[in-house]
């Protein structure tokens, strides 16, 4: 019996230590963080974020990762969910080699915390890389020639649908989506209801390009009920089986023939009450399209329904040219031939056109001097001119006592000291100055708007602000967004204030900051004295019952730059310097007035028209930029010689957002990569006509309000700025006389 003690307390033991192991084991943890789609992240964009956890749920996670100052931005996400484990979010970060802190928190208390090195956990793309993901296999020969056209530098793979983003805000690194039909095992746990299906098309719908292609599970994926028919342009109408391939070869382009006969037999599916224009078709009275294209909203979708993983296709070397044109990526070719690649930049900080946009809007503020070099000598030397030989003039000729130093040394650095504070006051003016760019685009066919905003603002004195933004419709009605997001803004480039730098941040960890959890908000923003802060704005919203559409448009064409019809608006606002683009044509309209609108909105009421029958001819939309906005005359080339630095606001501006029309690199030897999703030439080769116009008040629209400390929001931030803008633009429909 004396034994027995002993042992009974030595099974107590093992399992006090077992248990205690268990409530060790049964602690809050982060388990796996994936960042980005496909592994890519860029610098700048939105990123996607999923956080997997043990033991976590109902906790709250957020990330926190540095703005392009290297300020740290606190991202809040949802409760980690109790089935799966797992919660998900959006981040931005601002240095390409950023460390990302990652935290558990019980209420406010942190329970787990997790640094990650974003050069070891993902591939960070420089800021100007166009990236394409695609959804296949390990077999994405088929991709080499979207690479090849210039038009994209990364190619990113996703094994499973399931890893997609979910918001279409996820995708905003992205420049093409391919979605690869030719194995159903890469979309094993998608559903037609499957919040990432409508996260594609709404991301589509904002400018996005989606490709779909091979066909050998598409029945599977775009039969009834299927995963992907959402997105088809179509109906999924049963197999398809071709002998000729010419129409592929011709659209193409390939040198090599793909061949004739059952040896060379093309397998796929057939697309039934298709949407779009067939670039390429076999057929008859009823053609079946083989390459077919379609615009939606501000993007587009298309479709090569041809097996790509067997027969002819698979092994075809035109296969890689098939899918770029497709795609819509063809080389840029210049005048001799080659194709267009930047150039080469020094000591400007910036490698995009966004850089050159975003430098000249915080050029200069109203009520803010800027002190010239030549002065800051001038007050260098006479300050040393005073504490050396006028300080011995005072004290050996006029005083003749040396002790008379200690009192005029002293007095001499405190009068400087004071000096400078009150130059530094004087010339910073007073209260905050902002200099902001509202870009307003409205799709008269689906009846969407996107908004967005770029600000500059200047802070004579260090504090924090609470930011959020105020969308306003031309009428100054007030919107009501389907999505709206605020954030800092960075330059694409290495150079101060750009956000591939990757130089320490010298900004104290007091310095964090926030955003809401919807992203519409910065919460405790700080701003340091005489310093200046970049912030961007989006927004997204669609015409309703009480937002009638803003134009009612009736244009036909009888070919390039035959242009005919009216143009009626019912914005509630007066609209100046009216001009519209169709094709490489171009019409000046000047102004035109604006409708009063049914009460409340200021929108649809009688308004005035624009006639292209009294119109004035058109010249060439590439005439009209170099006149209006370029400063160059007609007999100049609009070559890449051109220097941002030295072009106007309002250049820029256009060359940004119509950068394909304006012939892109070759314009300015720089790319405009980083808002390509603004760029509407690709509407102008659709047929469609863009409107362009501005306020004819010029007054701003949507404004950002600002409070401070802990203060909600409310006043507006900055006085109205001269080098404020305001561009909308209307994209169009236009019938065919032919």
């Amino acid at each position: 019996m004396p034994s027995a003690l002993p042992a009974a307390f030595r099974l107590a033991a093992v399992a006090l230590v077992l248990l205690t192991a268990g409530v060790a084991d049964s602690s809050p943890e982060i388990v796996e963080c994936k960042l980005g789609v496909g592994g890519v992240v860029k610098p700048g964009c939105w990123t996607p974020v999923v956080i997997n956890t043990d033991d976590a749920a109902g906790l709250t996670a957020r990330v926190i990762a540095p703005d392009v100052d290297g300020a740290p931005v606190v991202y809040p996400l949802p409760p980690v969910a109790g089935g799966d484990s797992t919660t998900s979010g959006l981040f931005r970060f601002g240095r390409r080699d950023a460390t990302l802190r990652v935290q558990l928190l019980d209420g406010e208390q942190v329970v787990f915390r997790q640094s990650l090195e974003l050069t070891t956990e993902a591939q960070p793309l420089a800021s100007t890389d166009t990236l394409v993901i695609t959804v296949a296999g390990s077999n994405v020969g088929w991709a080499a020639g979207l690479l090849a056209s210039g038009e994209a530098t990364s190619l990113a793979r996703v094994a499973e649908a399931t890893d997609l983003p979910t918001t279409a805000t996820g995708y905003d690194a992205v420049k093409l989506l391919v979605l690869n039909l030719d194995d159903a095992a890469f979309y094993r746990g998608l559903g037609a209801e499957d919040g990432r299906i409508a996260a594609i098309n709404e991301w589509v719908s904002g400018g996005g390009r989606l490709l779909i292609i091979g066909g050998d599970a598409a029945e599977q994926l775009l039969g009834d009920g299927g995963p992907l028919a959402p997105l088809l342009p179509g109906e999924w109408a049963g197999p398809l089986e071709l002998l000729d391939g010419s129409p592929i070869e011709r659209f193409a382009g390939a040198d090599t023939p793909l061949g004739r006969g059952r040896r060379s037999r093309l397998t796929g599916y057939q697309i039934a009450n298709a949407r779009g224009e067939a670039r390429a078709a076999v057929g008859g009275d009823e053609p079946v399209p083989l390459v077919l294209r379609i615009r939606q909203g501000f993007g587009e979708v298309a479709v090569v329904p041809l097996s790509l993983a067997r027969g002819p296709l698979a092994e075809w070397p035109g296969t890689p040219q098939l899918v770029a044109r497709a795609a819509g990526f063809a080389a840029a070719v210049d005048d001799e031939g080659q194709r267009n690649q930047p150039g080469k930049l020094i000591s400007r900080g910036y490698s995009d056109l966004a850089g050159a946009l975003q430098q000249q809007l915080g050029r200069g503020f109203v009520g803010v001097a800027v002190a010239p070099m030549l002065a800051f000598v001038a007050a260098a030397l006479g300050y040393l001119a005073l504490i050396g030989p006028g300080d011995y003039f005072l004290v050996r000729r006029l005083f003749q006592r040396s002790v008379v130093a200690w009192i005029t040394l002293p007095a001499v650095a405190v009068a400087g000291s004071l000096g400078v504070v009150w130059l530094t006051g004087s010339l910073g003016g007073v209260g905050d100055k902002v200099n902001q760019i509202e870009v307003v685009d409205f799709d008269l066919a689906t009846g969407q708007a996107r908004g967005v905003l770029w600000a500059q603002a200047f802070c004579p004195q260090a504090s924090r602000r609470e930011v959020s933004l105020d969308c306003r419709w031309p009428s100054s009605q007030p919107v009501r967004p389907t999505r709206s997001f605020i954030s800092w803004l960075g330059m694409p480039g290495g150079g101060i204030g750009g956000v591939d730098r990757g130089a320490a941040s010298l900004l104290s960890p007091a310095s964090e900051y926030a955003t809401s959890a919807q992203r519409d908000r910065l919460i405790g923003l700080p701003v340091l004295s005489r310093s200046t802060k970049a912030i961007e704005c989006r927004w997204t919203a669609s015409f309703d019952s009480e937002n009638a559409a803003p134009l009612e448009a009736d244009l036909r064409s009888s070919g390039p730059g035959v242009l005919s019809g009216t143009i009626v608006n019912r914005t509630g606002a007066d609209l100046a310097d009216c001009w519209l683009a169709h094709g490489e044509w171009a019409w000046r309209l000047g102004d035109v007035d604006g409708g009063a609108g049914p009460a409340g909105t200021g929108q649809g009421g009688a308004g005035g028209t624009l006639s292209l029958d009294t119109a004035r001819s058109p010249i060439k939309l590439t005439t009209l930029l170099r006149r209006d906005y370029l400063g160059l005359s007609a007999d100049d080339r609009l070559a890449r010689r051109l220097d941002p630095q030295k072009l106007s606001l309002d250049a820029l501006l256009q060359l940004v957002l119509l950068a394909e029309a304006a012939g892109g690199v070759n314009s300015t030897g720089l790319a405009s990569d980083y808002y390509q999703k603004l760029d509407l030439s690709r509407e102008l080769d659709r047929g469609l006509a863009v409107l362009m116009a501005r306020p004819a008040d010029g007054a701003r629209r949507s404004r950002l309000l600002v409070g401070s400390g802990d203060e909600e929001t409310s006043g507006e931030w900055g006085a109205a700025s001269p080098r404020d803008r305001v561009l909308y633009r209307f994209v169009l429909p236009v019938a065919s006389n032919r």
